[in-house]
């Protein structure tokens, strides 16, 4: 039998946020940051991307203010918490074509959900342009205290989907996040080019 027309037909789709359903926001600033105070862009990538999670900021441990603090001290720059989160905010350049997929898959009656490790700029975002409306649930780490590094976290997306793993699709910029996912029977796409990315979701719900 056709292995495809075997499985359970895709339920849900669940979307990543940053590098998703937006420019990876976080990452451009930090190399812009760095640019700003000529130190190496890779560099800063790697210290705030870092320190996101090490200082629990990512997990809702820690506040806003206390990331940048620590992010201060250790690439030794000064710069005003209002304006590295301007930077953030300004990056996350939400794409068109993914929300109106979102609205799509609702109409067709599938679950639409968020799974992403972000922080409470999640939020700040939404209040400048609405845009969570489109989706429930959504899985914040910030909310959720649990990234994507724990696997634990798909356990708890079936489990708050009430579904198994294999009538769920996952959308992630992140191969590490496909492959925890994929242990789990859940179905993963690789977002490097969001067309091509919509392309192979549409495709995946059409044929089931």
């Amino acid at each position: 039998m056709d292995e495809q027309k075997s499985a359970p037909a895709i339920r849900a789709v669940v979307f990543d946020f940053g590098g998703v359903l937006a420019e990876e926001g976080f990452y451009r600033a930090l190399e812009k940051i760095g640019r700003e105070h000529g130190i190496n862009e890779e560099h800063t990538r790697r210290v705030g991307e870092s320190l996101v999670f090490s200082s629990g900021y990512v997990t809702g441990q820690v506040s806003e203010a206390d990331y940048w603090e620590a992010f201060r001290r250790e690439l030794g720059i000064e710069a005003e918490d209002q304006a590295l989160r301007k930077a953030v905010l300004e990056g996350f350049v939400l794409r068109p074509r993914m929300l109106a997929l979102a609205e799509w898959l609702k109409k067709r009656g599938l679950k639409v959900a968020i799974l992403s490790d972000q922080t409470d700029w999640l939020e700040a975002l939404d209040r400048r342009n609405p845009f969570l409306y489109l989706f429930d649930p959504v899985y914040n780490s910030f909310r959720t205290g649990r990234t994507k590094r724990d696997e634990q976290v798909f356990r708890n997306l079936m489990t708050g989907l009430g579904l198994e793993g294999p009538e769920i699709l996952f959308v992630d910029d992140r191969p590490s996040n496909l492959a925890r996912a994929a242990k789990f029977g859940i179905r993963i796409i690789l977002c490097e080019d969001p067309e091509v990315a919509e392309a192979e979701i549409r495709g995946r719900v059409s044929n089931l």
